[in-house]
């Protein structure tokens, strides 16, 4: 995929702004144009006013889960019962990919099942996502469920865009200090998790990113 689609989140930037980092998303598109919901600035502070014929750069991640990014000048502003953008959309050459993967974190507030422990001594704690991304997931569990950075857990949770079921072994990269009432938030990489899954697990974070514009 060399350009977003239609319903995909993107940020927006331009240099001379005092707002870097612009969100908004895709709602229609024909052979030569994108057409861009307003976008507003992503700490929703101050006014931005908009230049016809200035560029942009407009970033977006692939179904791959690459991040990428091209420059593409504002080309009108349609005025209306919504306010809309104009841009040129990129040919493939024009389009910056990035080797390495970055996958969209995004928040979710998702029910998790995590297994620890092997055979005689496994236990299950029932914990909740605080962000999920198509290399990982944050959750918030309590110090007493005794989670440990370095070691292996399997996560069991249910995407709610289509009801698929995940069950993937994680690495535990970080516990965080707890908090005064014990919760601490638990970082956990995905560990060899089949490319078939990863990609429903990018599928939801697109649908959560729209659900959140």
């Amino acid at each position: 995929m060399w350009a977003p689609k239609v319903g995909q989140l993107i940020h927006l930037f331009f240099s001379g702004d005092t707002f870097k980092d612009f969100n908004s998303y895709i709602i229609e598109e024909d052979e030569h144009f994108l057409y861009v919901q307003t976008p507003m600035p992503s700490n929703k502070e101050g006014k931005f006013l908009p230049e016809v014929g200035l560029n942009y750069w407009v970033e977006f991640a692939s179904s791959q889960g690459n991040l990428c990014r091209f420059e593409s000048p504002l080309e009108a502003i349609h005025s209306g019962v919504n306010t809309i953008w104009r841009i040129q959309r990129p040919d493939a050459d024009a389009v910056i990919r990035e080797q390495r993967r970055e996958y969209v974190r995004v928040p979710a507030d998702l029910p998790v099942r995590l297994e620890l422990g092997r055979d005689s001594s496994t236990r299950q704690v029932d914990v909740y996502s605080r962000d999920v991304s198509g290399g990982g997931m944050a959750v918030l569990a309590h110090q007493k469920s005794a989670i440990q950075t370095g070691s292996t857990l399997i996560a069991r949770f249910t995407l709610p865009n289509n009801g698929f079921a995940v069950e993937v072994k994680c690495f535990v990269v970080r516990v965080g200090d707890p908090n005064d009432r014990g919760f601490c938030i638990v970082s956990l990489e995905f560990s060899n998790i089949k490319e078939s899954i990863r990609q429903r697990i990018i599928q939801y974070t697109f649908w959560r990113q729209r659900a959140l514009v």
